[in-house]
């Protein structure tokens, strides 16, 4: 009963005082590749990645603020030693970002603030931390201007990335976007110094053809034409309800030599444009483009976005490429090398590599689909990792952590499986083995395909019941020590299921439809995993969202119950999130796998304390006894459980018992009186304890 007591005390102390955080980041497994140890591996990665430096952690070193287009996520690397070290404890503390991100210190107290995109124009929010708490508070949302009849909203596209520098040289920052139709650009001018006498935010527009420059398409700029250009761009409005507004221009400026240069990417276009400016600041002039930029390997990506930090140290601004789309169109980039590092020399350019960070973390592209499991049948779990592009990645655990081997597992892209390929582990044809299996999407249909261990090769699975955007998992829904299959529909409905053969296909009989009325409860989800958390048998659903924040739910009375989401795991990780539990360290306690959109991985520790973690010096803990007949019983040690009455006689037997898992046992009602529950483990150990059951 003392055990007990504890027990129910740790059980109340986590809910009523659960300001603590028991999951942390966990980063302590090395990863190597073909060119050595990776630095941030478990970092998660990025696809489309806009880069601003701003010192983050007060040490007066300006790190990396890295806002990642299509997952909608913002990803820290701290300056250390002149190396770029992922801080995930930093990641979490900063502000939601929507489409683009840009600092700027835009009132001179020495901290840069933070503009992004809000419905047709831009929110900004102020930096108001204070000693090492950082903190943004929000000042404008929307940013406005000052119009002929009062203030109006100043427009910049949700595609666009304007730019936001003092253009005018006049000491405070200004903002450079195209207009709506997207070929001209427009000056908004910040007259916070000249009218209110303090740096702030009071714009006025300016120019409506700012440098006389006029786009047109991808290899068609006209400079210096006027900015009414026939068949092209007009100033005179249209008052057409069915104007056709443009669909993406990202903006860059630069100065060398005391006046901004312009770089510019379209959506409809691969090249990076530069219009070098041969006037001052506050009269530019433009007379020559540069429709491949930089000259010597010129920059090949659709919708180039363009930003600028010294990320190599040598007190010069670098210039970093990425694609600026919201999504991977056709798979036409390879979000494995999306962020392109140009090296400045003296105001040149010189390409260095065109995977910049990236190549220090697990990178497979696009959306990572990752699980453990033995792919070499040498008796320790690998880590296999699925992608977007139909390949099967594969990294074999060593003595040191994990070695990439092979991006194509087992030859699997040789099946044409088509893309999106989800993972899983599960007995699929009832064997007691857990089988690896890939579900992809193809114009087919969804297809299946599970690995035969025996030879390493993948058989396809003849189904017709999977429908498009179904993910499978599999979970021990009832703590009974067996994986159920479940079926994750795209609306967020969850079903339990049953594989049964029929002749040479498999059919899925639906055992229960909805299970756990989730979507009810707020809970679309686009992946979740069920966890013991504190080993105690109660059942703890973490799920992710759509836009990638964690939501938790516990089991009370076989019914889900929304509550807080632990602080270690709020966190904006971005779309299309793929969750896995994993054992870390070997501790006993369920950990958790994130599988991210920009291709990577992160690893997250399960800190919690409770009595059964705690109390080590058993073989096996049992509780709660007395029992109903329902009880649980968490082994230290592999073995056969054993259930046997006064006369020793074995009432109930389970061999191949897990160990660091809590199982339920559940007994009929003949079971009265008491009994003896025996552990014999593996390597001979016995242990016995006695249950009552009134």
């Amino acid at each position: 009963m003392k055990f007990l007591h504890f027990l129910c005390f740790i059980l109340f102390s986590q809910v009523f005082f659960g300001q603590t955080s028991n999951w942390k980041i966990f980063s302590g497994i090395q990863v190597k590749n073909s060119s050595g140890i990776l630095a941030n591996p478990w970092s998660g990665s990025f696809n489309n990645a806009q880069v601003n430096s701003i010192d983050l952690n007060f040490d007066g070193l300006e790190d990396l603020w890295v806002f990642d287009r299509v997952a909608q996520r913002s990803i820290v690397f701290r300056q250390e030693n002149k190396q770029w070290i992922y801080d995930y404890a930093i990641e979490k503390s900063l502000p939601i970002i929507t489409d683009w991100l840009l600092v700027e210190d835009y009132d001179g107290d020495g901290k840069k603030d933070v503009f992004t995109s809000t419905s047709a124009g831009i929110k900004v929010l102020r930096n108001v931390s204070k000693g090492s708490q950082i903190a943004f508070e929000q000042v404008a949302n929307p940013l406005k201007e000052e119009g002929f009849s009062g203030e109006i909203n100043l427009y910049v596209a949700s595609t666009d990335i304007p730019v936001i520098k003092d253009i005018d040289d006049d000491g405070d920052v200004d903002i450079l976007a195209f207009e709506s139709a997207g070929h001209v650009i427009e000056l908004h001018e910040n007259t916070s110094i000249n009218v209110l006498k303090t740096k702030g935010l009071r714009f006025e527009k300016k120019s409506g053809c700012w440098g006389n420059i006029v786009y047109k398409d991808c290899s068609s700029i006209y400079l210096n034409q006027g900015c009414s250009i026939p068949g092209v761009f007009s100033l005179t409005p249209k008052n057409s309800p069915n104007q056709t507004m443009h669909s993406g221009n990202a903006l860059a400026a630069f100065s060398v030599n005391g006046h901004y240069d312009i770089l510019m990417g379209h959506v409809g276009c691969e090249n990076l444009i530069h219009i070098p400016n041969s006037g001052t600041k506050s009269e530019p002039y433009f007379s020559f483009v540069n429709y491949q930029f930089p000259g010597k390997q010129p920059v090949a990506l659709p919708f180039a976005a363009t930003s600028f930090a010294d990320v190599d140290f040598d007190e010069q601004l670098d210039a970093l490429v990425t694609p600026n789309s919201s999504d991977n169109l056709n798979y036409q980039v390879d979000f494995k090398q999306s962020l392109s590092f140009l090296k400045q020399n003296i105001g040149t350019f010189d390409f260095k590599q065109n995977d910049f960070l990236q190549s220090t973390a697990i990178d497979v592209g696009e959306n990572a689909s990752p699980v453990w499991f033995d792919s070499d049948a040498d008796g320790d779990l690998d880590l296999l990792i699925g992608n977007a592009m139909g390949q099967v990645w594969q990294y074999e655990r060593n003595t040191t952590g994990f070695v990439l081997t092979s991006t194509d597992f087992a030859n699997f892209s040789s099946l044409t499986p088509g893309n999106e390929i989800k993972l899983s582990v599960g007995d699929f044809n009832q064997d007691g083995i857990n089988d690896l299996l890939a579900l992809s999407q193809s114009v087919f249909g969804p297809q299946l395909h599970v690995l035969n261990p025996n030879q390493n090769l993948w058989q396809k699975v003849i189904q017709g019941d999977l429908l498009p955007g179904d993910q499978l998992l599999w979970m021990d829904t009832d703590l009974d020590g067996k994986l159920e299959s479940l079926i994750l529909h795209r609306s967020g409905q969850v079903d339990l299921v049953e594989w049964q053969k029929v002749g040479e296909s498999y059919q899925l009989k639906v055992n229960i439809a909805n299970w756990g009325d989730l979507p009810n409860l707020g809970l679309i989800l686009q992946s979740f995993v069920l966890i013991d958390e504190l080993g105690t048998g109660q059942l703890t659903l973490l799920g992710v969202d759509k836009d990638g924040n964690i939501r938790k739910a516990l089991n009370e009375n076989n019914r889900w119950k929304r509550v807080t989401t632990d602080p270690g795991l709020s966190n904006r990780f971005g779309k299309n999130v793929l969750l896995q539990t994993v054992e870390l360290n070997e501790d006993g306690k369920n950990d958790l796998m994130l599988g991210t959109s920009g291709g990577g991985v992160m690893l997250f520790q399960n800190t919690s304390e409770s009595a059964i973690f705690d109390s080590k010096n058993k073989l096996f803990h049992l509780w709660p006894n007395p029992s109903a007949g329902e009880f649980f019983i968490r082994s230290t040690d592999k073995g056969t459980i054993k259930i046997l009455n006064l006369q020793g006689e074995i009432m109930y037997q389970q061999v191949d018992f897990p160990k660091n898992v809590s199982i339920k046992i559940v007994l009929n009602d003949h079971f009265k009186g008491v009994y003896f529950v025996q552990l014999l483990t593996e390597i001979g150990k016995v242990s016995s304890e006695k249950i009552i059951i009134p």
